[in-house]
């Protein structure tokens, strides 16, 4: 496993848009400014504003961006500006050699988590599923994002709920705050009090399930594996989560992590079933612990080792995410 190093002040950071370009030219004032606020230096993709329907440029245009950051070694981290599905098209023209010859720090979701995922099995690098640069709306959020990228030796750990809190220990958790009776979808003979360790991998369920079936697609075996999604029908979640299933990539997971999955609902379709009632019935047919209700607002690093305890719904790391 390759780990990058932890960020120090004044370091720089690559922006590109791997997929849409961004809706409007000030928005990339906006990153540069909360780059800048965040006590680094912010590097432009060449081709950050160029245009191809929609999406930043053509394929070759935005993969060049990445090959830059990718081969520069001043360059020790890289953000993406925006998502869109157009990340997808550009696995076949990056240079995954030159990153792992310059491993840096990788942050994506959402659309990106393609990106990111296929760069970590690519490479065997370390990459880490948190926000777009211009997802970023209070300082609070961009406060935490500092204090992770800048100490290797932070510690945390995550709870179902939605409550940051911070300890004395400077550990980061979230309180638990179940507000229904989800977590009995685990599966009880399962919950004996014996926690589970395993390589964490994960992302954006829809970007994920596209990497299936090319040389791209992450193996999840033996892992705890992370999901959410937003804005999509409940119907269509069904399909990809099932494509997992016949796909082969659930039978040997050792747990499973929803999100939110916010704002995922029937939108009109046939199907009134909620999301953890779409993946009961294979997470009870595989005997996978789950649980439900995770919030994944802050950095999810991907490819180090966590432990999860089904009892009280917490995920901690075990294993340090920066050399």
């Amino acid at each position: 496993m390759i780990k990058p190093l932890k960020l120090n002040p004044g370091d720089k950071i690559g922006l590109t848009c791997p997929g849409d370009r961004p809706y409007h030219p000030s928005q990339i004032v906006r990153a540069l400014k909360l780059i800048e606020l965040a006590g680094f230096e912010a590097v432009l993709g060449q081709n950050i504003l160029k245009s191809d329907g929609y999406l930043a440029g053509s394929d070759q245009e935005r993969a060049y961006d990445l090959n830059v950051f990718f081969k520069s070694a001043d360059i020790k981290a890289i953000m993406f500006l925006t998502g869109g599905y157009g990340s997808l098209r550009l696995l076949p023209y990056l240079n995954y050699q030159s990153l792992k010859l310059n491993p840096k720090i990788i942050i994506g979701s959402k659309e990106n988590t393609a990106l990111i995922l296929a760069i970590q099995k690519m490479t065997n690098l370390v990459v880490f599923y948190g926000p777009q640069i211009l997802e970023i709306q209070h300082k609070s959020q961009l406060e935490n994002l500092v204090r992770f990228l800048m100490d290797k030796e932070l510690k945390y750990s995550i709870k179902a709920g939605h409550e940051l809190l911070q300890d004395s220990s400077e550990k980061y958790f979230y309180k638990m705050d179940f507000k229904s009776d989800l977590t009995k979808t685990n599966v009880t003979n399962l919950l004996s009090g014996k926690n589970i360790r395993a390589v964490l991998y994960g992302g954006n369920l829809s970007s994920l399930v596209s990497l299936m079936g090319s040389d791209y697609m992450i193996d999840l075996n033996d892992s705890i594996m992370f999901l959410d999604d937003e804005n999509e029908r409940t119907d269509i979640l069904d399909r990809q989560f099932t494509s997992l299933y016949l796909g082969g990539h659930l039978q040997n997971i050792k747990g499973l992590l929803f999100g939110e999955f916010k704002n995922c609902n029937s939108k009109n379709s046939p199907n009134l079933f909620s999301v953890e009632e779409l993946f009961e019935d294979y997470i009870r047919e595989l005997s996978i612990p789950s649980c439900f209700n995770f919030n994944f607002i802050q950095v999810m690093p991907i490819g180090i080792k966590a432990e999860l305890n089904f009892y009280n719904g917490e995920l901690t790391f075990r294993e340090k995410h920066f050399l």
